[in-house]
């Protein structure tokens, strides 16, 4: 002790016989450690706190970076999160983007073959008016021409039928007598040779 108050050279003889002057100066050492210790210990007790709010702050300040580092790496996977759901809908939007443009190729084939076919409806209503028309004035002709049959069909077709008997009947008959007026021209024939037969043995008589 005597050694950290700056008395180095004290010894059992500064004890058995103390020397004034070695024990005042001993004293003032011992003295001016004691002040000394205790200005160092207020200067401990002012450091120590200071040090102690530095480590309460320095274990604030380690928690609060804990969270924020927490929060980086939480917001770091929203971000990835998030640039996944980006790119998704990049993508469909570029899907969409390309069946627009189908769609518009599609929809204007369409325009063309409605166009088409609005020609072809307008052709084929002009073709249905004409036939229309024809129509009514074939009702009209075939009213007039009803108007002026005075005979029913039925009746018309009974008329052909008997025609067409009497005209098979006349066939007959023609074919008949046909054959009738060859067999009497054969007969006229051998009557003939007979004749002429008969003249030439007459003459030989």
């Amino acid at each position: 002790m005597m050694t950290t108050c700056g008395i180095p050279d004290f010894g059992i003889k500064d004890i058995v016989n103390p020397n004034s002057k070695r024990l005042r100066r001993q004293l003032s050492g011992i003295i001016n450690f004691a002040k000394f210790r205790e200005e160092r210990l207020q200067m401990y007790g002012e450091l120590n706190a200071q040090r102690d709010e530095i480590l309460d702050n320095l274990k604030n300040v380690q928690s609060e970076n804990d969270n924020l580092n927490n929060d980086h790496e939480s917001l770091k996977q929203q971000t990835a999160n998030e640039a996944k759901i980006v790119e998704s809908f990049e993508q469909e939007c570029r899907d969409i983007e390309e069946q627009i443009g189908v769609l518009n190729k599609e929809q204007a084939a369409i325009r063309h073959e409605s166009g088409e076919l609005k020609k072809i409806a307008n052709d084929l209503k002009d073709k249905n008016a004409n036939i229309a028309l024809s129509v009514l004035e074939l009702q009209s002709d075939d009213k007039k021409l009803a108007g002026q049959i005075v005979q029913s069909p039925e009746r018309v077709k009974r008329q052909m039928s008997d025609a067409n008997d009497r005209l098979e009947t006349e066939r007959k008959d023609a074919t008949q007598a046909e054959k009738d007026a060859i067999e009497c021209a054969g007969k006229v024939k051998n009557v003939e040779k007979a004749e002429v037969a008969i003249s030439k043995v007459s003459e030989r008589s």
